[in-house]
């Protein structure tokens, strides 16, 4: 029989992000950081005020080595007309969007009649399941272990449970193994001690293709700081229906129960024990 795991459902949303808002001065650059996290189907949205009559705006992208001004590929005018009464103009974005822009910026303009407030990103999050790494009481470390590890994609959230004080604080989180089993920094983290602001419950961070290839193998460890205490530790991953360890799709879901032994986490179902890959253990 295969296994099913039991997980928390989030519901999906739309979720608009602000990318720039304020008072323009001759320009607006969304860096290549930021368009990054960009992806297919999501929509650029541009504020922008116009007279009756209408008017318009430009936007570009540009970058390395010669920074020429490019049309983007979908939009294929670099002066999109906005009529009269329209407060926003928004692009959906495609695969050949990201590919031609990749490593650039993107530039917006005012043209002589419009004003442009703010730039948004509209983006669709998709329905996710919470699973339970760690919960219980802290004695020194979390450890999150190269066989739970190995079970992360790209896109997962992992999500720290954490209470902290009016003025915040922050904790701890590295990943470290053979052979030296040095305290080594989370690329997309960029910061061994990351800060919870007073009033989260909680910090959650994106894993990227080059967070996995720099922990394969290796364990993740999470400690609190000196006025942070952690209740829980857990994976926010894309919902696929019911799954067997943390990958194929089942029909049907089956109750289960998550166990943690000795910071591995496991399956419970019937009796039987399961590890992530839906493999049985005992």
């Amino acid at each position: 029989m295969a296994l099913c795991l039991s997980v928390l459902m989030l519901n999906a949303k739309t979720v608009e992000t602000t990318l720039w808002e304020g008072v323009y001065a001759g320009e607006i650059e969304l860096n290549a950081a930021t368009i990054a996290s960009f992806k297919a189907g999501d929509i650029l949205r541009v504020y922008v005020t116009v007279p009756e009559n209408g008017a318009n705006f430009k936007i570009v992208y540009k970058g390395a080595p010669d920074w020429s001004e490019t049309t983007i590929p979908s939009i294929d005018n670099q002066w999109p007309w906005v009529n009269g009464g329209e407060t926003y103009k928004e692009f959906v974005l495609t695969e050949a969007d990201l590919t031609a822009f990749a490593g650039k910026n993107i530039y917006i303009y005012e043209g002589n009649n419009s004003t442009i407030g703010k730039v948004s990103l509209i983006t669709e999050e998709k329905e996710m399941k919470e699973t339970t790494l760690w919960k219980g009481e802290y004695s020194g470390e979390i450890e999150l272990n190269a066989e739970t590890v190995a079970s992360f994609k790209a896109g997962d959230i992992l999500r720290v449970y954490v209470t902290v004080p009016e003025n915040g604080a922050n904790f701890k989180i590295v990943y470290k193994g053979a052979p030296d089993w040095s305290e080594t920094t989370i690329p997309s983290i960029d910061n061994q001690w990351p800060w919870v602001n007073g009033g989260e419950t909680y910090k959650e961070f994106v894993l990227t293709e080059a967070d996995l290839t720099a922990f394969a193998g290796k364990n993740i460890y999470i400690y609190k700081g000196d006025n942070s205490t952690i209740t829980k530790v857990s994976l926010l991953s894309e919902d696929q229906g019911c799954t067997t360890g943390l990958g194929e799709v089942q029909g049907d879901k089956v109750k289960s129960t998550k166990v943690i032994e000795n910071g591995v986490l496991y399956i419970k179902y019937k009796g039987t024990m399961y590890n992530v890959q839906g493999q049985m253990i005992k």
